[in-house]
């Protein structure tokens, strides 16, 4: 009995070392990313003892994957180019080796590995509001596949950092606090992604314009007359005055002032005169010009002139 147990063990431990080796030898793994550009990147793979050569193949997935390089046995990175900015790849390496007879054979799909090159530009960056009393506004952009986290940086009118953060891969959307009120401010958003345990970015975005909205001080109606005021923004060259019956559509611009304005009398709206038996709703804008585009900022928040309650745009 003695005898059998251990023949049977033996066996066993046989067995067992035999499948361990086979699926060493076929299992997918030691393939990685070590680098990144706009347009290359540079994987990393094990060295193995029987491999002749490697065989590098590249595509979108493996069944449109196309052979990109073939190199020898003592390679084990190689920097793959002419990728498009912002994409991943599939990369597989293969191997050839001999066999017993001293045939060389390809073992297929010895390594694999998703690739990325530089995530591109971050597009369509744009104000989404402004916190009058809170001091602070919204900020939105495109979301980029395959990005790993963003990166903002906040810049005052002299081209000062005043805020900058970071906003988690599945965000299109920071909320900014502490901005400076009735200042028009720039931020710029760029992607990152992690290759090899580093931080990776790509290019700044174009600057965006995060106009603070006027202060309005007073809206009042005083006889046949609708006056407006606000606080100056600093470094806006104008500014726009919008009035409406509703609070939430129908307003119209009634007024447009320059830098130095802060103040605007409107005698009639919507075809009528002005009369304190109804309630108007206004709102200012700030604009600035940039080059030869006049940038403008968002209806973000008005204020009514039954109560002078403030109320902000959804």
């Amino acid at each position: 009995m003695k005898k059998y147990l251990k023949r049977f063990l033996a066996a066993f431990f046989l067995m067992t070392a035999v499948f361990s080796f086979a699926g060493k030898n076929c299992q997918a793994a030691g393939l990685e990313q070590i680098k990144a550009s706009a347009h290359s990147v540079t994987v990393r793979w094990n060295l193995r003892e029987d491999a002749l050569r490697y065989l590098i193949y590249v595509g979108t997935c493996n069944a449109d994957s196309s052979l990109y390089a073939a190199v020898d046995d003592s390679v084990m990175k190689i920097k793959i180019r002419g990728l498009p900015n912002g994409s991943s790849s599939y990369v597989r390496v293969d191997y050839e080796y001999r066999d017993r007879s001293g045939a060389v054979r390809t073992k297929l799909a010895g390594y694999t590995a998703a690739a990325r090159t530089l995530p591109g530009k971050v597009q369509n960056v744009r104000q989404t509001g402004w916190y009058d009393r809170a001091e602070s506004c919204s900020v939105g952009w495109d979301k980029i596949d395959g990005a790993d986290s963003y990166e903002y940086i906040v810049r005052n009118g002299k081209g000062r950092k005043i805020a900058a953060g970071k906003a988690g891969n599945n965000v299109g959307t920071v909320r900014i606090n502490r901005v400076a009120a009735s200042k028009i401010c720039t931020i710029s958003v760029r992607a990152c992604i992690v290759v090899d345990g580093e931080e990776i970015y790509g290019d700044w975005s174009a600057p965006c314009c995060l106009f603070a909205q006027p202060h309005i001080l007073t809206a009042r109606v005083l006889g046949d007359r609708l006056t407006i005021q606000w606080e100056r923004v600093k470094n806006a060259d104008g500014y726009d005055v919008f009035v409406s019956f509703g609070s939430t559509d129908g307003y119209l611009k009634v007024s447009t002032e320059d830098k130095f304005g802060n103040t605007a009398v409107i005698s009639q709206f919507g075809g009528k005169k002005i009369t304190d038996e109804t309630t108007y709703y206004v709102y200012v804008t700030a604009k600035k010009k940039v080059g030869k585009q006049i940038l403008s900022g968002g209806r973000y928040f008005y204020k009514n002139t039954k109560n002078n309650d403030t109320g902000y745009f959804s």
